[in-house]
């Protein structure tokens, strides 16, 4: 599948839904359903916050496929990238994307934007 939509916040959990049926359709169990809505939750929430500047608009774009006994899932956002500062965020998300995957990065997108990975293993 792949949806491209506003980074807005009714964005997020369309977003999951449709990640999380994708998961479901894969036979993914409840406890990978879990891990799947919370990471996906986390990374577009992090480009729907962060990739643009208030009310600017974009886009955030996510990507997801069945590769053999694994779902794998790209968030993409077109803004401005990893920007030094103070965050307005408890800081959490990464960290609870890091626990919810079985792997993941992140990436700057040239010329901008960032593009999060994430590698879920359908059975435990």
């Amino acid at each position: 599948m792949s949806v491209a939509a506003p980074a807005i916040p009714a964005t997020v959990p369309e977003m999951r839904r449709l990640v999380v049926s994708l998961a479901q359709r894969a036979g993914a169990d409840e406890g990978v359903l879990q891990e799947v809505a919370r990471a996906v939750t986390e990374a577009v929430t992090n480009s729907v916050v962060h990739a643009y500047a208030p009310g600017a608009p974009g886009l955030v774009h996510v990507v997801a496929d069945i590769e053999g006994d694994a779902l794998e899932v790209l968030v993409i956002d077109h803004g401005g990238g990893f920007r030094p500062g103070e965050s307005e965020g408890l800081g959490l998300g990464l960290s609870m994307i890091a626990a919810s995957t079985a792997r993941f990065s992140i990436s700057s997108r040239e010329p901008s934007g960032t593009e999060v990975w994430m590698r879920f293993l359908l059975a435990h």
